[in-house]
C-alpha cells in the first residue's frame, strides 16, 4: 500500500515539476508572474537551457513512479539524485538570475520557495523509498518486513 502511494505521489510531483518549467519557460526573463501573494517577478535567463534539462527530470521522476511497482533500490537512489538536482539547479538559477538582474533580491526567496518544495519532496520520498527497499531486501526481522508480511497474509485472506 506505501508502496502505490509513493508511486502515486511521485508521478505527482514529477507532473508538477514538467508544468513549472512549462510556465517559466513561457515567461519572458523580468515579466510578472501574479499569484494570490503578490507580484512575483520570474523567469528564465534568456540564455538558459535549464527548462530542457528540468523537463527531462521531471519526466525520469514521473517514470520511475510508473516503474516502482517494484521496490529496487537503483530506482529509489535515481530519485533522490533526481529531487537533489532539481533543488541545486533551481537555487543556481535563481541565484543566477538575481545577478543578472532579471529577478529582484526580494523575490529570490518567493522563487525558490514555489521551486525547490517540490524537488526537495521528491529526494525525501526517494530516501524512504532507498531506506523502505533495503529493510525489505535485508532485514527480514525488521518492523516494516513484519508489517509487510502481516498486511500480505491478511490480504491473503
Amino acid at each position: 500500500m506505501l508502496n502505490i502511494i509513493l508511486s502515486f505521489m511521485q508521478i505527482i510531483f514529477g507532473t508538477l515539476v514538467v508544468m513549472i518549467v512549462k510556465i517559466l519557460s513561457d515567461l519572458k526573463a523580468g515579466e510578472p508572474f501574479i499569484s494570490s501573494s503578490g507580484e512575483i517577478w520570474i523567469g528564465f535567463p534568456a540564455d538558459s537551457n535549464a527548462e530542457y534539462i528540468l523537463v527531462i527530470l521531471g519526466l525520469l521522476i514521473t517514470i520511475c513512479g510508473y516503474i516502482q511497482r517494484r521496490t529496487q533500490v537503483k530506482y529509489a537512489t535515481l530519485q533522490v539524485i533526481s529531487g537533489l538536482i532539481i533543488v541545486i539547479t533551481f537555487t543556481a538559477l535563481g541565484i543566477r538570475a538575481t545577478a543578472l538582474g532579471y529577478l529582484e533580491r526580494s523575490h529570490l526567496y518567493y522563487f525558490v520557495y514555489l521551486l525547490i518544495i517540490p524537488g526537495s519532496a521528491v529526494a525525501l520520498l526517494g530516501i524512504i523509498q532507498f531506506v523502505r527497499a533495503i529493510l525489505l531486501k535485508y532485514g527480514k526481522n525488521s518492523a516494516i518486513s513484519n508489517i509487510s508480511d502481516k498486511t500480505q497474509s491478511s490480504l491473503k485472506g
